[in-house]
């Protein structure tokens, strides 16, 4: 990520805690750079690296959600913020006489718990859930950056779209040299 090197070289003073980046950025490379920083990655899962995963006991589905051996994806319950890890529970759990593997799951009237770690895997259990409404919250921010970098650049001619490509790779010290030029 060279651009973030040099943003930091540039903004030293600034500290950032979130990462909100689409798909291309979600390299384990990556998050282990924003993690090493503090910085608590919401990256886009990349659709070509899919497939229901197994940890333990419950397979987890594409965005780090466990599955509970009826089928049904668990429900987001709490983290551990001193243990970097994310509680699950049963999704029946207050109606467990309606599910048919109740005595295969747990005999707890608490229901069946489930925790994962990022440790286990950073990129798919993040310490905000994919999915969860934080999350979602989040991310609306990205797409709204996005409308309002492309308003600026594009639509008010700042930059025509054929040269934005161009501005992006140029460093900030660059870019501000070109427009004084004019």
């Amino acid at each position: 990520m060279v651009a973030y090197a040099q943003l930091r070289e540039l903004y030293p003073h600034l500290k950032f805690s979130a990462a909100l980046l689409d798909s291309a950025h979600d390299a384990y490379d990556i998050y282990r750079l924003l993690i090493e920083h503090d910085i608590e990655p919401f990256i886009d899962l990349n659709k070509r690296k899919s497939g229901i995963r197994t940890r333990s006991a419950v397979n987890v589905n594409d965005d780090g959600v466990p599955i509970c051996i009826a089928g049904k994806e668990m429900k987001h319950s709490g983290a551990c913020k001193g243990r970097r890890r994310i509680k699950w529970r049963c999704c029946m759990h207050k109606q467990p006489n309606l599910c048919e593997y109740q005595k295969q799951c747990s005999p707890s009237p608490y229901g069946r718990v489930f925790y994962t770690k990022m440790k286990d895997d950073f990129r798919l259990f993040t310490q905000t859930p994919r999915g969860s409404k934080a999350w979602k919250k989040a991310f609306a921010k990205r797409t709204s950056v996005e409308r309002t970098i492309k308003r600026i650049l594009v639509d008010y001619l700042f930059c025509p779209a054929h040269f934005l490509l161009y501005f992006l790779l140029l460093p900030y010290e660059a870019v501000k040299k070109r427009f004084t030029a004019f």
